[in-house]
């Protein structure tokens, strides 16, 4: 079973699930992949959320407006202590929904439950990706003057800048109601705040709107097309992702944004099980990184993990082992060889053994994974039980074979 390493985009950190909600959340997330009707199995999920590459610095959260700084008033330390509480919300209603049998509802709260999870994978990344958003949203504030009263104007710019994004959100919902001219801006902006606070069906049909309103805006096609991608609703998701690359096509130069919308694209034709269109978008992907970011850089590896992920589901073993060691190789020399990344491509070369046969070659892999996971979140981390589950299928295997 791969694990969602997830990024290039985003995520690293901390305190995730406690041991007495083990068994019910893996009885959820089974579930859920069993129920969403593609062809991305418990096995063959991948490392990156489309459109989440954080190629900026947030430098101390400082966010430059016209020729002034801005403050947005959130530290790394407190960003983290927000995800967590969003984690420990998501996870108690996903609890309470599992109890009440609310299908529907389930769904949606793991998927949210395995956004919170990338954000802490990659915790810096996150919070740069959210000092972005908070930026964004300052400039709009600026654009909506005349639009809407100075005083609430100001009344959301200070409460962002404090730290509180949701006077803002609340403006620009009112814009969108409003119907006001720039309403696809406000209605794109209340996505982007509701997607940080990660309220997914908020943040889906603020896009939408936004698209429907200006759909040649690449950022409103990314949003979408990335949000419907991730909801598991690949109908809407396709033309959106699928405008957006026609629209990149038409520069003059390849550059690093639209090999990753070629690798994002190829994500989605790969869980709709169009394999043959998704390689070769995953191979250009691949070769426009290596050129503009050198052959080790930490994206390489991610497209490197997709196409090993979508060999391996179509039973391309031996291409499968080099790219998933290259990949292993690349996170280890840039991430450090305790990151849970390496850990989640060793659980993907553990699994490629064991679906092999290779057991003894499988079993250490798999406990170094462990290992790894185990020293970063002491408190636990949903990969782990992944990870378990897995190790338990080889262990199982072994004696079976004995």
């Amino acid at each position: 079973m791969n694990i969602p390493n997830k990024t290039d985009k985003k995520k690293l950190n901390t305190k995730w699930i406690i041991a007495a909600i083990v068994v019910p959340l893996v009885v959820a997330v089974i579930g859920y992949l069993a129920t969403r009707g593609s062809k991305q199995t418990a096995e063959n999920k991948i490392e990156i959320k489309a459109g989440r590459d954080a190629n900026y610095s947030a430098g101390s959260g400082d966010i430059v407006s016209g020729d002034k700084i801005t403050y947005i008033g959130i530290t790394l330390e407190e960003y983290e202590v927000k995800i967590n509480r969003e984690r420990e919300r998501i996870h108690k209603e996903l609890q309470e929904s599992i109890r009440n049998k609310e299908c529907e509802k389930q769904q949606k709260l793991e998927i949210e439950l395995n956004a919170v999870g990338e954000k802490l994978n990659n915790l810096q990344e996150s919070f740069e990706e959210e000092t972005k958003r908070r930026k964004k949203a300052v400039t709009a504030l600026e654009k909506l003057e005349g639009t809407l009263p100075k005083s609430k104007i100001k009344e959301a710019r200070k409460n962002l800048q404090s730290g509180d994004a949701k006077i803002a959100e609340k403006l620009f919902d009112e814009v969108d109601e409003e119907g006001a001219v720039v309403v696809a801006l406000a209605a794109y902006q209340s996505g982007q705040l509701a997607e940080g606070r990660i309220d997914y069906a908020k943040a889906m049909k603020k896009y939408s709107r936004a698209v429907a309103l200006e759909n040649g805006n690449p950022d409103y096609l990314l949003a979408a097309g990335t949000m419907a991608q991730t909801l598991g609703d690949y109908k809407e998701a396709q033309p959106w992702l699928e405008k957006l690359l026609q629209l990149r096509q038409q520069e003059t130069t390849e550059t690093v944004e639209l090999a990753q919308i070629q690798n994002n694209l190829a994500l989605l034709y790969h869980d709709m099980g169009k394999y043959e269109v998704a390689e070769p978008l995953y191979k250009r992907s691949l070769e426009i990184k290596e050129k503009a970011l050198g052959l080790d850089h930490p994206s390489v590896a991610t497209t490197l993990n997709n196409l090993a992920n979508l060999y391996r589901e179509q039973g391309k073993y031996e291409e499968v082992e080099p790219l998933y060691k290259r990949s292993l190789e690349i996170k280890e020399k840039t991430l450090g060889s305790d990151h849970p990344s390496v850990a989640e491509t060793l659980n993907n070369l553990a699994c490629l053994y064991r679906k092999q046969g290779k057991y003894e070659e499988s079993e250490p892999l798999y406990k170094h994974a462990l290992d790894i996971l185990r020293r970063t979140f002491p408190n636990g981390h949903p990969n782990i039980d992944t990870i378990e589950r897995n190790f338990a299928h080889l262990k199982l295997a072994m004696q079976g074979k004995q």
